[in-house]
């Protein structure tokens, strides 16, 4: 993973439930709700996985969460699994594509909604989404938040998704 790549995890379930909430749960300030890890920590993480500070469950790192981090760290855009789609965001789109819809079908409604093949080397290409769908499957996306941002991009992930909204 490049130097200021970020691999962010979350526990789906405590986050949402203090969503839902409207954040009127009672929660130490120092408990976060996602924790980012950097290229100098993935190692220890693949042997000591990750775990919920609220819940205590335990997000395991497969060799295949560890393939993402390293493979999708210095693309140009960010990303992150969702329950059923896996999100791509830069400074110029904001796409979702779903987990379980063919690469091929995928690629072409993201070119034709955002640029023509060839013409934008910053979407996701076939290739990507296959990996992604194929990352997505590794583990209980309903459980686990998992998103990296690319150390191509100085602004976090957060922030870009603000310009869509």
């Amino acid at each position: 993973m490049k130097e200021d790549a970020r691999l962010i995890l979350g526990c789906r379930q405590c986050k949402d439930r203090y969503e839902i909430t409207g954040g009127f749960i009672q929660m130490p300030s120092h408990i976060m709700f996602l924790t980012a890890y950097y290229n100098q920590h993935l190692d220890q993480l693949f042997h000591d996985d990750f775990y919920c500070p609220i819940c205590e469950n335990t997000f395991f790192i497969t060799p295949m969460i560890y393939d993402y981090a390293n493979t999708f760290d210095d693309k140009p855009y960010h990303t992150e699994i969702q329950e059923m789609y896996i999100r791509f965001v830069n400074e110029k789109f904001d796409v979702s594509v779903r987990v379980d819809k063919s690469p091929k079908q995928l690629e072409d409604e993201v070119h034709q909604k955002h640029g023509h093949k060839g013409g934008n080397d910053t979407l996701p290409t076939q290739e990507d989404i296959e990996l992604m769908q194929r990352y997505a499957k590794d583990y209980r996306r309903f459980d686990w938040i998992v998103r990296l941002e690319s150390s191509q991009l100085d602004q976090p992930m957060d922030q870009l998704m603000q310009h869509f909204n």
